[in-house]
């Protein structure tokens, strides 16, 4: 007997689909998968909630997911990423933590 997890939204749009759990090694090259998916339909993914624009941190390696765009240059950060200003601890970003920090344009 096999155990299949089914979306209904996507069931209905797309026929029948597979859900499982993610692999946690497999994480960062999943996500440059589906990153590289959007990006060749021509979409932009922007997640900003308020946020200003630019603001200056430093960045740790554990707060990046992956690198993605062209050549890899840009980096897609946790939600929950760390704010450094020239090794000094900022604290979790939030628009408290992003008040305190430089800006940029």
């Amino acid at each position: 007997m096999q155990v299949s997890t089914q979306c209904d939204y996507f069931t209905k749009r797309f026929g029948r689909n597979d859900f499982k759990e993610l692999d946690p090694r497999l994480l960062n090259e999943s996500i440059k998968y589906l990153m590289k998916y959007i990006e060749k339909t021509g979409e932009k993914i922007v997640y900003s909630k308020g946020l200003y624009q630019y603001f200056i941190s430093d960045i740790m390696d554990e707060d990046v997911v992956c690198t993605i765009g062209q050549e890899d240059k840009k980096l897609l950060l946790f939600d929950t990423f760390n704010c450094w200003d020239e090794g000094v601890y900022m604290g979790r970003v939030s628009p408290e933590v992003i008040a305190q920090m430089r800006k940029s344009n």
